[in-house]
């Protein structure tokens, strides 16, 4: 990307002795966003912005030029400022390079965690992550106790991805939310799933649990409806149960418009307590999402009850 600060690398600037927590993933909106903390110098923030955009030329002069952009918020030493990265090699090696200990962004370890449990077993996380990884592990174990139906949940997400796809590339899109409205859908947008996108998976999910039936029909017209077939309503709402805790810290903890590093330690232990139990969870989704988990968690209260897939 054109004049940006390897995206997703530089999280969230805290400066120490402010009360107020700016955050950014794209550097051509760090200095607005520092703006939150100090709205005496707009014009200055404006230009520091063109200056990224246009001094940029190579990636050993990112670090220069934000080290250089700090003083008018009267910050003359990194180790003034609480930095949150991700685990990128670069911004790593820079912020060691300069004696700092960066926190790691924890919307992007909830990334990295849901990636592991769902896709790549062999990814390395932080020890502090092992507890909840742990607690999540089982819990998936619980709601798909034979490899073969986690691995039938695995093929319901790609085939999710695929229908999506396919709706995007005929154009189906409008026609869909159009039939829901008739039948008394949700009449939402399909959302594509993106890895990117760390709420997306959950999004796409719900956005065809919700016009399922509006799919069908479309789908049938267009001699499709294998597409949708294949995909069990019954396995995307257990999905759904299980991504929900997820989804809600990572949307409530990478917001951009307010402080959020006092959210990370308590959406922590909130999702290790309620990943803890079937029940637990059955509860959170209940108290969060009722409309799309009422039906489900009345039909399987507990363990015993709960489908095989």
């Amino acid at each position: 990307m054109d004049a940006k600060i390897d995206t997703e690398s530089v999280i969230e600037v805290s400066p120490v002795n402010r009360t107020r927590t700016p955050t950014s993933t794209d550097s051509s909106l760090l200095f607005e966003k520092l703006d939150k903390i100090d709205d005496k110098a707009p014009q200055k923030i404006i230009q520091m912005k063109d200056r990224i955009q246009h001094e940029l030329k190579k990636d050993s002069e990112e670090f220069k030029i934000l080290k250089s952009c700090l003083p008018v918020y009267g910050i003359m030493d990194l180790g003034d400022v609480d930095w949150v990265c991700d685990r990128g090699a670069n911004i790593l090696k820079f912020f060691r390079q300069n004696f700092i200990e960066p926190i790691k962004c924890y919307a992007h370890r909830l990334n990295n965690l849901l990636s592991h449990a769902f896709v790549n077993k062999d990814s390395n996380d932080d020890d502090d992550d092992e507890e909840l990884l742990f607690t999540l592990m089982n819990t998936i174990d619980q709601l798909f106790e034979e490899s073969v139906e986690r691995n039938r949940l695995l093929e319901t997400i790609n085939s999710c991805k695929i229908l999506v796809k396919y709706a995007k590339k005929a154009g189906l899109i409008e026609t869909i939310k159009h039939q829901a409205d008739k039948t008394g859908g949700c009449a939402t947008s399909l959302k594509q799933e993106s890895s990117s996108r760390w709420l997306s998976l959950y999004n796409c999910l719900a956005s065809i649990l919700d016009n399922y039936e509006a799919i069908s029909i479309v789908f049938k017209e267009k001699n499709k409806l294998n597409l949708i077939q294949i995909i069990s309503k019954l396995a995307l709402t257990q999905l759904l149960l299980l991504l929900l805790p997820l989804r809600c810290a990572t949307r409530d903890i990478q917001n951009d418009q307010y402080p959020t590093l006092y959210l990370v330690q308590p959406f922590h232990q909130l999702l290790i307590n309620t990943y803890s139990s079937y029940m637990k969870l059955h509860k959170f989704a209940l108290d969060f999402d009722p409309d799309h988990f009422q039906s489900f968690c009345n039909t399987y209260p507990n363990e015993e009850t709960e489908p095989s897939g």
